[in-house]
């Protein structure tokens, strides 16, 4: 996990330019994204019907857990799906001002093992409408940057975010 640390971030989100001085006092929330194939090539996206937008899977690095454990148990919670893990994509940094926090995202490829299955949605999560979509990875790209095109004016910064580094990520790939 240390050697992910040193990895060069593809992307730094800080639209609030906070200053390195500052962002030294920030809590940092390590984060696992995945990019899920299933055995006929298409990825699995979230869509989020309550903001009515899509992301990839993933989420919080839980204490004692490696970036690898939590893609393999969120892609089981949120996707429904066994999964191994195939490669590391890359790094994002979150800076967020509201919560004094750096989020620092990592993102893996993965393939489905074994049969779908149904998520195991936390109650916020079903409050937010998640719900799993598989896709080819162009059609998850023209879904992603249509809801931000669409939502662009009235999404919070942190939703933006989210939005904005599953592209990034996917873009990577």
């Amino acid at each position: 996990m240390l050697l992910f640390s040193y990895m060069k971030p593809l992307h730094i989100f800080n639209e609030e330019q906070i200053s390195e001085e500052i962002a030294a006092g920030y809590k940092t929330r390590k984060a696992a994204r995945v990019i899920v194939f299933d055995e006929d090539g298409n990825i699995a996206l979230l869509y989020i019907r309550q903001s009515n937008y899509y992301e990839l899977p993933g989420g919080g690095v839980e204490e004692g857990e490696t970036f690898e454990q939590a893609c393999v148990r969120e892609c089981k919670e949120e996707i429904g799906c066994n999964v191994e893990i195939l490669s590391n994509i890359g790094r994002i940094l979150e800076y967020r001002k509201e919560r004094e926090r750096i989020n620092d995202s990592f993102c893996f490829t993965a393939k489905v093992i074994g049969e779908k299955g149904l998520q195991e949605l936390t109650e916020k999560e079903l409050e937010r409408g998640m719900e799993t979509v598989w896709v080819s990875k162009e059609k998850a790209i023209e879904l992603i940057s249509e809801r931000l095109e669409v939502l662009k004016e009235t999404l919070s910064l942190y939703n933006k975010y989210v939005i904005e580094r599953s592209l990034v990520f996917l873009n990577a790939m």
